[in-house]
This record gives structure tokens, sequence and C-alpha cells, in this order.
């Protein structure tokens, strides 16, 4: 849920009316929405029924419930501030938010969260525009069309912004942000996935399992050398039983099944990294795990002072401890991996006074945060 707190009284009245339309009211078939006074006609499992069950009943009397308490809360922030006793805690100081202002208002460069790693990148706008334009000139892949095919939703985007702005539920500000500019030039991709999209994990889960099936289970090295063989979207983890040359040429016959798949390759006798994982085997024989955190990646833990929810800053550090006691199977560096955590945590302002510890299993641990007036937390 998002709240916007303003000095003035805004309608909510509006809203309250969307919330309740939001639960599909019809009229007699006609899928046209409307107000309707009397009995309420909800959609329940792919049906259009009266709500004549005590279950439906239910469901809109806590519809109503929670439009009277978002009701009250909103006139007791109003209270608040109209008396002066409302204060907004900032996480930003004045230098940091001047800082970002700058950066937003610099035309010159283009600001983007890597794609890996959780860092931040900066890059000079003239060459991130000429390396878009050099990707679209692959034909393989994007075909230019002359045509917006974004006429039609864009224009009902705009429609619905213009109708939500004229009966106050957002405002000219936001509305002008939802109203985006598109660009001149439009391609459609003609293989693979836009990175980004929601659909792209499924969509490479499924490929990959049906190229798993159809090429790699059947294939005669598979079958005689490959006694462990896990996959995680697209990352593969095997053990292999056979000499170097051999794993090769079933690497190189895998690469040679369909046009535009490849696949790369590592391979090492005694330590493999997986995903967030290091694999050794150790000099008696045996196979011990490790936390494996890449060079580029970047300490992304959330700060203490966020505005987040509070009980979602205390989970964080025990979670996060819990990972080291899932992943690391060694009790020294399992030990280890927990002080490096808590440096980590450290340095986004969270402070572990102590962590217990019942064999390698993290019994409970006490946080509290570097600044002042800020108790101190106990987690179990």
């Amino acid at each position: 849920m998002t709240a916007i707190i303003s000095q003035e009284a805004v309608p909510i009245s509006g809203l309250n009316e969307e919330i309740r339309l939001n639960l599909s009211m019809f009229s007699n078939g006609d899928p046209s929405v409307q107000k309707i006074h009397g009995d309420w006609i909800i959609r329940y499992r792919k049906m259009w029924i009266k709500p004549s069950s005590l279950q439906l009943k239910d469901y809109v009397s806590r519809v109503e419930t929670y439009i009277e308490l978002v009701k009250n809360d909103g006139k007791k922030v109003l209270e608040s501030i109209e008396k002066g006793n409302y204060h907004v805690r900032h996480n930003l100081s004045v230098e940091e938010k001047r800082a970002l202002s700058t950066l937003k208002e610099n035309k010159q460069i283009i600001i983007k969260s890597a794609d890996k790693g959780g860092s931040i990148v900066v890059l000079d706008r003239d060459y991130y525009m000429r390396e878009i334009r050099t990707q679209l000139r692959d034909i393989d892949t994007y075909q230019p069309i002359g045509n917006n095919p974004t006429f039609e939703i864009s224009k009902e985007i705009k429609d619905l912004v213009t109708h939500y702005t004229t009966i106050g539920i957002i405002d000219t500000k936001l509305g002008d942000f939802l109203v985006k500019q598109h660009p001149d030039q439009f391609f459609i991709q003609k293989k693979g996935t836009a990175m980004g999209s929601n659909v792209a994990p499924p969509y490479a889960n499924i490929f990959m399992d049906h190229f798993e099936l159809t090429y790699v289970y059947t294939h005669p090295s598979f079958m005689s050398h490959v006694i462990y063989w896990r996959r995680y979207i697209d990352d593969v983890f095997l053990i292999w039983t056979s000499d170097i040359e051999t794993l090769c040429q079933f690497h190189e016959d895998l690469n040679l099944c369909l046009p535009g798949l490849t696949f790369s390759i590592s391979y090492d006798p005694v330590s493999m990294n997986f995903l967030d994982t290091r694999v050794t085997i150790t000099e008696h024989g045996e196979i011990e795990t490790d936390l494996f955190v890449k060079s580029t990646d970047r300490n992304s833990l959330l700060r203490y002072d966020s505005c987040h929810p509070h009980h979602i800053k205390r989970a964080l550090p025990k979670s996060q401890h819990v990972k080291v006691d899932r992943i690391v199977s060694n009790p020294e560096t399992s030990h280890i991996r927990h002080q490096e955590m808590n440096d980590k945590f450290r340095t986004r302002g969270t402070r572990i006074m102590f962590f217990h510890l019942k064999g390698t299993q993290l019994d409970h641990m006490e946080i509290e945060s570097l600044e002042k007036g800020f108790t101190a937390e106990t987690l179990r």
C-alpha cells in the first residue's frame, strides 16, 4: 500500500469508489462498469454472481471496514499536521539530496543499475545511445517497423490518466509522469525475450527443460560420464567422471544442437563456483561448500536508517546469517563468514551485538542501529 501525505486535504471519496468498483460490480450482465446502489454483484472464481453466501457477504463487509479504517487514519494524519505534531523523518541529508538532484538534472549521463552485482553504472549518454543503435542494427534479432504499435494502448492510458486527474484521484505531476513520450523509431524483437521482462525467466526455464530432454539427457556422454547435473535457469553445475577432452567434446556437441544457442564452460578438478556457492573437493576426497561472492558484487544490503518497515530491517540480519549456515559446511569457515556478514551490516548502519550458534546452526542474535535512539532487538 502506498500513502501520499500532503499539506492539503485530499478528497478520498473517489478512491473509495474505485476500491468498491474494483470488486467488479455489474448490472444485469451489462459489461459496462456502473455505480450500483443495492446488491453487490461480484466476480467470484470467473463467475458473476450475487453474494448470497455468507462468505461473499463477509468479503464485502471487510472491504467496507478497510475503507473506514483508511478514512480514519487519513483524518488522524491531517489533524496531526494541522496541530504541528506530525514529523517526517528524512533519511537523506541536505547534501545527499542536492547531489541526487544534480545527477538527475545532468543530461550528459545515463544512470542504470547493473545487470548483476547490485552496483550502479554511470554512462556517457552519447556512448549509451551509440551502443543501442549498434544493437538494433542486428537484423537477425531486430526488425524496424514503420508504424507505432503502442498507439492504441498509449491512447487508452492517456484517457485513463485524464479521467483520474479530472476527478482528483491523481495530480497533474503524476499524470504527466504516467503519460510517457515514445521514440520516433520502433523495432520488433524477432527472437529471444527482452531483458528485464517478467516472463523471461519462465520462458528460459521452459526452453532449457525442452533442450535438456531433447539433446542433453539422450547424449551418450551424459549417460556415461555425468553423475550429477543441476540447473538454475541457464546456469548448470555438473560432476564429470571422464577426461577433459571428452568433456570438451560434449560441450562442443551441445553448442551445435541449435543455432544461436552457445554455452560457455568452466571446469576444474578441485574447486568450482556455482551461483553464490563454491564447491571444493578436499584432499581427503570430501566435498565442502562455501559462500562465493563475485569481485563485481557490491554491498547492497538495506540500510538500517531506511524508511522500510522495522520488521523487515530486523529480519534481514537473521536471514543472511541463516544463508551462511546453509551454504558453508566447514565450522571454522562458517564462523569467519558470520563475522564478514556482521561487517557488511555494520557498513550499512546495523551493528550485530552478538550471535549464538548451536553447532553450526544460528540460534539467536541481537542487533541494534549504529544511530543513537534505537534500542537493541533480539531475533529468535
